[in-house]
């Protein structure tokens, strides 16, 4: 436990070191939710709007309010300024937890992140959530907020590549069973593993996220 609580450290270090460079960038943008129907909703980033992911469920959490999509109703969402035009580098801090859920919070905010005895915590300009330190996957940047949606690291090592590809044709093939690892291969959540699941964890290794 000490050990994984100093390299949270490190990197928790590395990130408030690097957030000067970033947080002040598109001030302006508006997060854009695009439904399946073709309904879209629009969240101006003074509203602060918080990200939470699930398999089924797609949360906007602003300073005053919470929203809930469905996963299998949303089309896509981007970040895009005054004109319409999709931002492609808005930062945003992203904790990976364990059990599959995405939480992203928007340099924007300004994210802190704090451990102590055990407790993983950010506090941002709207929002301050805490963690346990071992529900904790991992956590990094990103300028790539549609990517948020697919979860490629299947294996769970921090990174993306071939041995993601392999664990989930050995899922495919029967060879594993782990219900963790299985869960984590189906990457679109569309309740089974299959190519597209492949071809999900390609596009990831082909973008550099």
């Amino acid at each position: 436990m000490k050990h994984i609580l100093k390299m949270f450290a490190v990197l928790a270090l590395t990130l408030v070191m690097a957030l000067p460079s970033h947080a002040d960038n598109n001030k302006g943008y508006s997060l854009v939710v695009y439904n399946a129907d073709g309904t879209r909703t629009a969240y101006a980033s003074s509203d602060h709007p918080k990200l939470t992911i699930s398999s089924t469920v797609f949360t906007v959490t602003t300073s005053e309010a919470k929203i809930d999509y469905a996963v299998s109703n949303l089309r896509r969402f981007t970040l895009e300024d005054a004109d319409g035009e999709v931002i492609n580098d808005t930062y945003w801090l992203v904790i990976s937890l364990r059990d599959g859920t995405i939480e992203a919070y928007p340099f924007t905010d300004r994210p802190k992140i704090t451990i102590n005895d055990g407790t993983f915590t950010v506090s941002s300009t709207a929002h301050t959530v805490s963690y346990t330190a071992t529900d904790v996957d991992r956590f990094r940047l990103t300028d790539r907020l549609e990517g948020l949606t697919v979860n490629a690291d299947v294996n769970g090592d921090g990174s993306v590549d071939v041995a993601d590809i392999a664990t989930i044709i050995d899922v495919m093939a029967g060879i594993v069973t782990d219900t963790n690892l299985c869960s984590r291969a189906d990457t679109n959540k569309d309740g089974s593993v299959d190519v597209a699941d492949i071809s999900n964890v390609i596009d990831v290794m082909a973008s550099g996220q």
